[in-house]
């Protein structure tokens, strides 16, 4: 049996500094969203995890603007990495992982990984794939921009978007590409 995918995303208290602590992250099963003609049948997916961090580092201003967190909505409604890090986990253990841009991601989740002593996330998962890498055209262009193909597809891009959005859209984006029907709209 080939393993679950699950679309990966998250947002840290300040994208621009490589330092930034996670302070959102979701992993979303792919088959959650591979119920309709032309895709294969869907597997057991399962329920999606997300979980909102507190951060010990400020957010800035301009990191609020851009995923809608702010120090008091993490203080209030996100729980400590250390208790979170084990549950995410065993949630994403032996799964093929698709993420858009994994650098800035895995970058910043190994790095909160490291801090509860834990090993880094490619030892838990069946594998990581950057869709971004995965559709870049030519090694000499630039990069595709998710909101274009979300468009390109008619699928919906919210602005600001949090990690469970963004996670939600790159499910629908990889089925919409992977299936025949694409997965507009939904």
């Amino acid at each position: 049996m080939s393993p679950r995918t699950i679309a990966l995303s998250c947002e840290t208290s300040d994208a621009l500094d490589p330092e930034g602590h996670l302070i959102e992250l979701c992993a979303m099963p792919v088959s959650n969203y591979a119920s309709h003609p032309g895709c294969p049948p869907a597997q057991q997916g399962g329920a999606a995890f997300h979980a909102l961090i507190q951060s010990p580092a400020p957010i800035p201003p301009a990191a609020t603007a851009a995923h809608g967190h702010t120090q008091a909505s993490l203080a209030a409604a996100g729980g400590a990495w250390a208790d979170i890090a084990p549950l995410f986990l065993a949630h994403v253990r032996h799964a093929q992982l698709l993420v858009w841009h994994a650098e800035f991601h895995i970058h910043h989740i190994d790095r909160a990984l490291a801090r509860a002593g834990n090993a880094p996330l490619r030892t838990h998962v069946a594998g990581i794939m950057d869709l971004r890498q995965v559709l870049r055209t030519h090694p000499l262009s630039p990069p595709p921009r998710l909101s274009d193909l979300l468009t390109q597809h008619a699928l919906p891009s919210p602005q600001p978007a949090n990690a469970l959005q963004q996670a939600h859209q790159l499910a629908r984006l990889w089925l919409a590409l992977a299936c025949p029907t694409g997965g507009a709209g939904r």
